[in-house]
């Protein structure tokens, strides 16, 4: 009687297991029909085409405060080098900071 007992309860366990994974799907399928039809390349090429008629509509104060900088590299190690540059000039800054703010709280490696 027993054994029949814990067949069905894991039955029963297996059965709700699948229908919460099968309603997880469902679920998910559902969300992913929502974009059914949508281009994804095309809304990149719109996004784009704003981003191009923003940047010719500019007044002088975006002109001032853009903070894109267009970099254009032949060698790819060259820019391997200025990015190794800029990490290196952060960590050595983060270090010099920390040393900073570390003595002028008094810890004790500083005195």
């Amino acid at each position: 009687m027993s054994i029949t007992s814990n067949a069905n309860e894991d039955d029963v366990g297996s059965n709700l297991a699948d229908e919460s994974i099968r309603s997880a799907v469902n679920e998910k399928l559902e969300r992913f029909e929502q974009f059914e039809g949508v281009d994804i390349e095309e809304q990149f090429q719109e996004y784009e085409r704003k981003y191009q008629e923003a940047l010719k509509n500019m007044s002088y104060w975006d002109r001032m405060v853009i903070t894109e900088i267009k970099v254009h590299f032949k060698n790819k190690r060259n820019m391997i080098w200025m990015l190794s540059f800029f990490a290196s000039m952060a960590g050595l800054l983060s270090g010099c900071d920390q040393s900073y703010f570390g003595c002028q709280f008094g810890l004790s490696i500083c005195t």
